[in-house]
C-alpha cells in the first residue's frame, strides 16, 4: 500500500503538468482542424465552384466533430456565424478565431479568382498560427512537466 502510495504522490504532478497543457493541445487540434476545412473549401471551389451550403457536405474532422462545430455547420450551412458562436471559448485561440470569422465572413461574397486567393491567404495565416502553437505547446510542456516530475520525485524521497 506504501508503494502504491508513493507512486500516486511521484505521478501527480506530472499528471497536473500534463492536464494544465491539455486546453492548449485542445485549441491547437481545433485549429488544424478549420486549416483542413479551409482546405477542403478552397479544393472544392477550385475543381467544381460547388455552392456554399454543400461546401462542408462531406467534410470531415475529429476536432471539429467532437467541439460539435461541424454538426451545427451542416445544419445550417447558410450561417456558418451560429456554428461559429457556439464554440467554447477553448475552442479556438483568440487570433486563430479572427482568421476563421474572416474566412466564413468572405465565403460566396468574391468571384473565382478572389474567393480562391482569400481562401489561399486565410490557409496560410492558419499555418502561421498553428505552427507557433505547436512551439508553443512543446515548450509549455516541458516547462510544466519538468517541474511537475522534479516535485513528484522530491515528494517521493520526503515520503520515504
Amino acid at each position: 500500500m506504501r508503494t502504491l502510495g508513493l507512486i500516486f504522490a511521484a505521478s501527480a504532478p506530472a499528471v497536473a503538468a500534463l492536464l494544465f497543457v491539455g486546453a492548449d493541445a485542445r485549441r491547437l487540434r481545433a485549429a488544424e482542424g478549420f486549416l483542413r476545412l479551409i482546405g477542403h473549401a478552397e479544393n472544392l471551389i477550385r475543381r467544381s465552384l460547388t455552392p456554399k451550403s454543400l461546401l462542408f457536405a462531406d467534410f470531415r474532422d475529429p476536432a471539429l466533430e467532437s467541439s460539435g462545430f461541424l454538426a451545427r455547420l451542416k445544419s445550417a450551412p447558410d450561417d456558418p456565424f451560429a456554428a461559429l458562436g457556439s464554440l467554447s471559448e477553448s475552442g479556438l485561440s483568440a487570433e486563430a478565431y479572427e482568421v476563421v470569422e474572416e474566412f466564413f465572413s468572405g465565403l460566396g461574397r468574391f468571384g473565382y479568382e478572389k474567393q480562391l486567393k482569400d481562401c489561399a491567404q486565410k490557409r496560410e495565416k492558419l499555418c502561421e498560427i498553428v505552427s507557433r502553437q505547436k512551439n508553443g505547446l512543446v515548450k509549455r510542456r516541458a516547462a510544466q512537466l519538468t517541474p511537475g516530475i522534479a516535485a513528484g520525485v522530491l515528494l517521493a524521497l520526503i515520503l520515504l
